[in-house]
């Protein structure tokens, strides 16, 4: 192929682009809806690394998520099925372990710790609506607002007082998700949260946060 007929097709391929973006753009829509969503679920700090200076065995922890949020679709054909999610969240998240305490009266002292932790989440989702299905995908970025830590002694009621333990500011985390669309308004579904970085400050933790919540979904 000479240049004369290179130039040419490289018009042509230019003109085509320029129709089709031109056709998407004045038939397409922007739709923004705006609602909120609520769930409930469980969180887990994951086992530590064996090359950590710590080993701690971690329990489930009820967590719970409430907030704001806005779905935005380009309504074109079969873009319409495509859309990116945002909002912002109060997330309540936590573990339970169990620690030694010793011994009293030849019987060993068994407390509960429990670790709670209280974030504002910014989700930037990505999914796609499969008629009454749909699927999403994206980031969870978590800013640390407060923490207890509560150690209980099994059987004994209250073991101590709470404490705070210092955690890292931010804790970003892969989401995966799917549901049901009852309507357009109204969807429920399953939502996985896996932690990116370390849910505490100090280095000897490698722990991160693993949740699954069933949030409910209501856009006006």
């Amino acid at each position: 192929m000479d240049v004369k007929q290179n130039f040419t097709m490289k018009k042509i391929i230019l003109f085509c682009a320029v129709i089709i973006c031109g056709t998407l753009t004045s038939h397409a829509q922007v739709k923004i809806d705006w609602g909120g969503k609520i769930g409930g679920g469980l969180s887990e700090y994951s086992k530590l690394d064996p090359g950590s200076q710590i080993s701690v065995n971690y329990k489930t922890f009820f967590a719970y998520k409430a907030g704001l949020a806005t779905r935005i679709t380009y309504d074109y054909g079969i873009f319409s099925m495509f859309f990116l999610e945002t909002g912002l969240l109060y997330d309540k998240k936590g573990s339970k372990t169990e620690r030694n305490m010793g011994s009293l009266a030849g019987a060993k002292i068994i407390a509960e710790v429990i670790y709670s932790a209280h974030y504002l989440t910014v989700p930037v989702h990505i999914g796609v609506n499969l008629g009454w299905i749909y699927v999403n995908t994206g980031l969870g970025l978590s800013l640390h607002l407060s923490n207890s830590k509560e150690m209980k002694s099994l059987g004994a009621g209250e073991f101590g007082p709470k404490t705070s333990v210092k955690y890292n500011a931010f804790n970003p985390s892969f989401d995966a998700g799917f549901g049901f669309n009852f309507s357009k308004k109204i969807s429920l579904g399953l939502e996985l949260s896996l932690g990116l970085s370390r849910v505490f400050a100090a280095e000897s933790s490698t722990s991160k946060i693993e949740a699954f919540a069933i949030v409910f979904r209501y856009f006006y």
